[in-house]
């Protein structure tokens, strides 16, 4: 593994930043505004069911637009507000189809929090203006492209996509501002943003993208060891063994996104899930390599490794690549500076 450069951000104030600390190595090295519009704005193309050639794609812009300039329309499309009240924002039922607010929380106020914070303290590392409202542009955008790929060529708003965007997203973004709140997540519960090495094909297809939250949370009656979670598209807990010179080891297995269907009536989203999981080896919280297998078909084996553990030019580029059930491959590159985009190509 090449010998990591030291922080861009001073030690004297490393203490200020809380989920980003300048390491140009992992996946911290691949972090910029880029990286969050590929990983976050186009995450469900982890689904099977999507079409990842996101140039020539039928987006749907009005099915956002509807959803939060009709608000009433979309909640009596849903089945009124006692539906999405009851499905959408509080865990009050206890029937497993009805807990549609659990990715509304983990996926939108806590992972979507966690990012905001994160690539607003990038902003502020690299001396850009007003780097709370730059952090929560990037944010939104990403929030939604995210509505509009999620719905191709839908017309109809959903109450679905209105809470996401009108309550959930802007709630995350709120809630990290605070640093009590982004303290604790990362402090104590080890909080960390874990994205793709996000790679564009000649063709237009985006591959090996996707933003999972990262919890480890310390295992007091076992030294050395922390609850491990990886939460997003997945949900794969398992184990951190933490090593020295702040390497660990992570362990999770549980279930991933598989196929996200929309319901044509009330615009509800409904996800199929399958088995999988990985192994993570990371540096103080940037994901230095990481081995996932599912039973999602375009993602069957993906293999990743970040800037900073081949020892070619610097330890500057990391690669991947995807195998995938019917057999074909896609690979590529990514490299440190690039703002999170990076070079992939395939085998069919």
């Amino acid at each position: 593994m090449a010998h990591p450069d030291s922080s861009i951000i001073p030690d004297s104030v490393q203490s200020e930043y809380l989920f980003y600390h300048g390491r140009p190595y992992g996946s911290d090295a691949l972090l910029g505004p880029l990286e969050v519009l590929l990983n976050k704005g186009f995450a469900v193309a982890q689904f099977q069911n999507r079409d990842r050639f996101i140039f020539d794609y039928n987006y749907g812009g009005r099915h956002v637009w509807k959803s939060i300039t009709n608000l009433r329309g979309s909640v009596q499309r849903f089945g009124g507000w006692n539906e999405v009240l009851r499905t959408e924002v509080l865990p009050i039922s206890f029937e497993w189809k009805n807990w549609k607010w659990a990715p509304n929380y983990i996926g939108h106020v806590f992972e979507g929090g966690v990012t905001n914070r994160k690539i607003e303290e990038w902003y502020r590392v690299h001396g850009i203006p007003m780097p709370g409202v730059a952090a929560f542009l990037t944010t939104m955008t990403s929030a939604v492209i995210n509505e509009m790929y999620s719905h191709p060529g839908v017309n109809q708003g959903s109450a679905s996509t209105a809470m996401d965007l009108l309550l959930f997203d802007p709630l995350g973004i709120l809630l990290f501002r605070h640093d009590r709140v982004s303290r604790f997540f990362s402090e104590r519960l080890g909080a960390r943003i874990w994205s793709g090495q996000a790679g564009l094909t000649p063709s237009g297809e985006l591959v090996n993208n996707g933003n999972n939250l990262i919890l480890k949370v310390p295992l007091s009656l076992i030294p050395g060891t922390s609850f491990f979670t990886r939460a997003g598209l997945a949900f794969t807990p398992g184990f951190t063994f933490h090593g020295t010179n702040g390497l660990d080891v992570s362990f999770g297995f549980g279930a991933e996104g598989r196929i996200q269907d929309i319901d044509p009536m009330t615009g509800e989203e409904i996800p199929q899930l399958a088995f999988g999981g990985g192994v993570f080896l990371d540096r103080e919280g940037s994901l230095l390599a990481s081995v996932l297998a599912s039973e999602v078909e375009h993602r069957r084996l993906v293999v990743n490794i970040y800037p900073g553990v081949i020892p070619v030019l610097g330890g500057r580029f990391g690669t991947w690549f995807i195998l995938r059930e019917s057999g074909a491959l896609r690979f590529g590159v990514s490299a440190r500076g690039a703002l999170g985009v990076g070079l992939g190509g395939g085998i069919n």
